[in-house]
């Protein structure tokens, strides 16, 4: 004949249970403040390119990004750095998850104006770059920004660019 459980801890692990499934569901539910979510912020982005843009024009003629993954070592992520055509992006962070996401970083590009971040991630419906980009998109603040609401009214995402000095561009882009 087996043993017989206590029913008081039957009644402790009913307990633990719940409890460590609510913990659960609330750190799952509840998303962290912007504050917890990257160390490297806009302005720090735009901080290490203006004072390093020479170095990091090196690397990317050089085809070898040591020296720049160490000048972003205080993104929260690993930085991911993609070369698409002419244009360099620097992805160096992102939050959310499914489809409340967000992407933020850096990109070079060869001429005066905004690139469409293409194949990495971007939520464009056309290929256009430079001053071609410009008539997709309105002035916002310093910088310009596509909303996808405006082509197709169900969309929520937005794509918004900011010069940071000649030749270097900040994006955030949301989903």
């Amino acid at each position: 004949m087996g043993r017989k459980t206590s029913r008081g801890f039957i009644i402790y692990l009913i307990v633990a249970f719940v409890c460590l499934t609510g913990i659960i569901v609330y750190c799952l539910a509840v998303p962290p403040e912007p504050a917890q979510t990257a160390y490297m912020n806009k302005e720090s982005m735009f901080e290490i390119v203006r004072t390093n843009a020479s170095a990091i024009l090196a690397d990317i003629d050089a085809d070898d990004f040591t020296n720049t993954l160490l000048l972003l070592a205080s993104s929260r992520e690993t930085p991911e750095i993609t070369r698409e055509d002419n244009c360099v992006f620097f992805y160096c962070y992102g939050w959310g998850f499914g489809p409340a996401t967000g992407y933020e970083g850096f990109y070079y590009v060869p001429w005066d104006g905004p690139a469409a971040i293409g194949g990495i991630m971007s939520p464009f419906p056309f290929r256009a770059e430079g001053p071609e980009l410009i008539k997709y998109l309105e002035q916002e603040g310093a910088g310009w920004v596509w909303y996808e609401k405006k082509t197709n009214p169900g969309g929520d995402n937005v794509y918004y660019t900011e010069k940071i000095c000649d030749d270097f561009w900040y994006y955030r882009l949301e989903y």
